[in-house]
């Protein structure tokens, strides 16, 4: 009899809203994103700008009723194990729950009586917090980062599950991690039974090939802009008064993996080069255009070296 702890990267109910007859889906309207769906409070939300509303009734296009959530969230995994261990609290902890700067020293204080316990919760479990009586951490779906375009995605992933993975019997009392994954044989899955800098040669000598960090510098221009348009058109304009020496190279402008965010359209411009020193000269050049450059007020940029995400 100890404690259990169940992660879900994904708050909500449910991943979003779908109609089964014509296809419709709960879309946020201020977002290239879909809002998700959660039941208490009930209603759609998005998880990107804030934006809420009521959950529907019937399709908003074709009136049918038959709307289904699809995919997990932590709500949705607290129902089920409240159901499945009814002889045993569930405890949900995501920034739902977590809603003060007390209610995590409350989790600690309530778990360190030892007693029996199923956690379920996000990401916000595996920062370092110490659950001594945790002795099974079961993991859904670990495959979120594993094809990630963000070329740091396998390592995030690699980081993530070590750290969850570590909540488990850390008082003494022998631990086991429970991973499920749609693809075992992946060379990261392989390595997480082993030591964690063993698998670290295998993302270094990618990472080498490609000239990505720590054997490249990475910079970006991000444009944040009310139309789409003037975000690209301002990007090119300073990406083309600029020649970039042999060893390094602007790529773009780019839409940002989510195009539109709060009713505002996001583009860049990501320059890579060998060493920091061409990595500067490139960058410095660029900005030099970009504060000369004629824009309306609708639009903002900004400049990321190093960036921890390149999308």
């Amino acid at each position: 009899r100890h404690q259990v702890l169940v992660f879900l990267n994904r708050r909500g109910f449910a991943n979003a809203l779908l109609c089964h007859d014509c296809g419709w889906s709960s879309d946020c309207a201020d977002c290239d994103a879909r809002m998700t769906l959660h039941k208490t409070p009930p209603g759609l939300h998005c998880h990107h700008c804030g934006r809420r509303s009521a959950l529907p009734r019937q399709c908003p296009r074709c009136q049918s009723r038959r709307l289904v959530g699809t995919g997990i969230g932590t709500q949705q995994t607290e129902t089920f194990l409240a159901e499945r261990f009814a002889d045993f609290p569930v405890i949900r902890v995501d920034s739902d729950t977590m809603t003060s700067r007390q209610s995590m020293p409350d989790l600690i204080e309530q778990l360190g009586s030892g007693d029996p316990v199923l956690m379920i919760g996000t990401q916000m479990l595996s920062k370092g917090h110490h659950f001594p009586h945790v002795t099974l951490v079961a993991i859904i779906d670990a495959d979120g980062l594993l094809f990630s375009p963000d070329f740091r995605g396998e390592e995030r992933l690699l980081q993530l599950l070590t750290q969850v993975g570590g909540r488990a019997g850390r008082d003494g009392t022998p631990g086991e991690v429970l991973i499920q994954t749609r693809h075992p044989d992946h060379p990261l899955m392989q390595h997480l039974d082993k030591p964690y800098h063993t698998a670290l040669p295998a993302l270094l000598s990618q990472r080498s090939q490609a000239g990505l960090p720590p054997y490249g510098a990475l910079g970006v221009i991000r444009c944040d802009s009310q139309d789409r348009q003037e975000g690209l058109g301002f990007l090119s304009q300073i990406r083309n008064g600029v020649t970039a020496p042999r060893g390094a190279q602007i790529i773009g402008p780019l839409s940002a993996a989510m195009a539109r965010r709060k009713n505002r359209y996001r583009s860049q411009l990501v320059v890579s080069a060998k060493s920091r020193p061409m990595l500067a000269k490139v960058m410095e050049d660029l900005i030099a255009l970009a504060e000369a450059a004629r824009h309306s007020h609708h639009l903002s940029w900004s400049v990321d070296i190093d960036p921890y995400e390149s999308l």
